[in-house]
């Protein structure tokens, strides 16, 4: 089926990270509840970085299917229009804005991709799309509701303004799920070879950006053109307004991102007894590694400054792509570490003063009870920073 992209949909619950590991800081000050609008907007990370690993698992099914039919970007391609009511128009166009593999195109573009969409119905009951069939067309929901069952299992459902279909349609891969209509429905679609059309021929001149942007990320910049090729295709593009939530402090980490366009706001740091300063990330930047590569909740919340762009590889490409580059990454992320403390922050270090202060980072496990240092007795010459956990 692909993903179903719905303003309705909410994610799961987050957990709670484990208690106590030491890599110092001042005492801690209690974090303001967020506002609703602050919840509202946190609410769909987590569905967000679902559909990004399960555009990733198709992309990998698309290297795997020998019989897919390339998609001739020489022919001469003129797509099809079929009239529509401003009011169909704007409400696709609103469907579209909520499923980001659209949001690389322009107006124009999008105009284009509305057009070629003809309406469409399914009675009660009726099939619209089977399990393991190929891919013909991609769907907006206007009004009715559609489960999703994958092997006979009922997976989800969807409603008016959702959109699905899209996976199999992109990566010339199977039908994911059965999609049933539970009423009668009213469907906007558009064909695949107008859909991979105008979506690849986007994609294909926005690949040098990617490759650009990955340049100025500093543990990738030594790679070679071809290595750098091969992780942008990987990656997918996602599009945030100011004030959107990209991290949730607490969630599990499923993606990481590159930021392309843009800023972000790196807020609430830490789990421990400790005070960070907040950080401003621009393009070039990258964040969301930490909890791919230790497996522990997201340490911080990340915010969207103003409208930017963010590259995301799922967990799994992660770990294939860039897992040779660990040592790199964890320096990285040591030097952020040491960037949120105040000390640090307001230093005036040189760039190759904080590099090898950088390396001599190391990470320190406690026991619950373990003493660090004892009063009247010599202290130990070390400067500790809590990343988790609590000091009395």
């Amino acid at each position: 089926m692909g993903s179903c992209n719905s303003k309705a949909a909410t994610g799961a619950p987050t957990q709670p990270g484990p208690v106590n590991t030491a890599t110092v800081a001042k005492s801690s000050t209690t974090v303001p509840e967020e506002d609703d609008s602050a919840k509202m907007k946190a609410a769909n990370v987590e569905t967000r970085e679902q559909t990004i690993n399960m555009h990733s698992r198709a992309k990998a099914q698309r290297a795997q299917n020998v019989f897919a039919q390339p998609l001739d970007m020489t022919e001469d391609f003129v797509a099809p229009t079929y009239p529509k009511s401003n009011e169909a128009v704007q409400f696709i166009d609103n469907a579209l804005a909520d499923n980001f593999i659209f949001a690389s195109l322009n107006k124009d573009e999008r105009r284009h991709l509305i057009n070629a969409m003809k309406a469409d119905s399914a009675e009660t009951g009726a099939v619209i799309i089977q399990q393991g069939d190929i891919g013909d067309y991609f769907y907006v929901v206007e009004d009715g509701h559609i489960s999703f069952a994958v092997d006979g299992n009922h997976v989800g459902a969807c409603s008016r303004g959702a959109t699905f279909g899209e996976l199999a349609l992109l990566y010339n891969c199977p039908r994911a799920a059965t999609c049933i209509a539970n009423s009668d429905c009213k469907l906007w679609k558009v064909d695949q070879r107008t859909f991979r059309y105008m979506l690849a021929n986007n994609n294909a001149s926005q690949q040098k950006d990617t490759v650009d942007v990955l340049k100025k990320v500093k543990f990738l910049a030594d790679l070679d053109e071809a290595m750098l090729i091969k992780i942008a295709d990987a990656l997918t593009s996602i599009n945030f307004g100011e004030g959107d939530r990209i991290i949730n402090k607490g969630d599990v980490g499923e993606v990481f991102y590159i930021l392309k366009e843009g800023s972000v706001k790196v807020h609430d740091i830490g789990f421990g007894d400790s005070q960070y300063v907040d950080q401003i990330l621009g393009p070039g930047d990258f964040f969301g590694e930490r909890a791919l590569l230790t497996g522990e909740p997201r340490a911080a919340n990340i915010t969207a400054e103003k409208a930017s762009v963010c590259l995301a590889l799922s967990r799994e490409n992660f770990e294939k792509s860039l897992g040779p580059l660990q040592d790199l990454i964890d320096h990285a992320m040591k030097k952020r570490v040491l960037m949120g403390v105040p000390l640090f922050a307001n230093s005036q270090f040189e760039p190759y003063e904080m590099a090898r202060l950088t390396d001599l980072v190391t990470e320190v496990n406690f026991l619950q009870g373990e003493v660090l240092a004892e009063e009247g007795q010599a202290a130990k010459q070390n400067l500790y920073i809590i990343r988790k956990g609590k000091i009395t």
